[in-house]
């Protein structure tokens, strides 16, 4: 009796089947699955944390200097003596206004950013540590087929967004 030859899907279908299957015999390999997950998370979590804490602190810094500038602003127009010496006071007071909230949603955008590429960055790290790990160490290596390796879409979105930015 001939057997018919698989697919290279079939084939692969069979080992995942096979993994899987290993996995669930192996009641050891979830837990230490789970935790290499949280400690995953736990770091981003705290790196993610950490960026915060600084993007706040900056973000306060100016809020403080934008509340000092205008009570400077204030006390310099109540003391000019013509229009032109105010306006020249107040346009001095809202550019600088300006400016810094300009650099609030720079750094705004660049955390987005960061915080985007990261995940996209750490889920990729996950799916193929997850993928080396699930396979049984008695199983022999197949021979690997050549396969196009994509980045994650967040993190093509990321790359061609930063790309944009750096060309204008």
């Amino acid at each position: 009796m001939m057997t018919a030859k698989k697919s290279p899907f079939q084939q692969d279908l069979m080992t995942m089947m096979a993994d899987n299957m290993a996995l669930m015999a192996d009641n050891t390999a979830l837990p230490q699955l789970i935790a290499e997950h949280t400690d995953g998370m736990l770091k981003a979590q705290a790196e993610f944390l950490d960026g915060f804490e600084k993007l706040t602190r900056e973000f306060l810094d100016r809020r403080r200097v934008d509340n000092e500038t205008a009570i400077k602003a204030a006390q310099k127009i109540s003391g000019c003596g013509d229009v032109n010496e105010m306006l020249v006071a107040y346009f001095d007071w809202l550019g600088g206004t300006v400016r810094r909230l300009t650099d609030d949603t720079t750094a705004m955008s660049e955390k987005a950013f960061a915080v985007a590429a990261s995940a996209a960055k750490a889920g990729q790290n996950g799916a193929a540590t997850d993928k080396a790990k699930s396979k049984p160490a008695k199983r022999k290596a197949k021979p690997k087929r050549k396969a196009e390796t994509k980045p994650h879409p967040v993190a093509q979105q990321v790359a061609a967004i930063q790309k944009q930015r750096l060309a204008g």
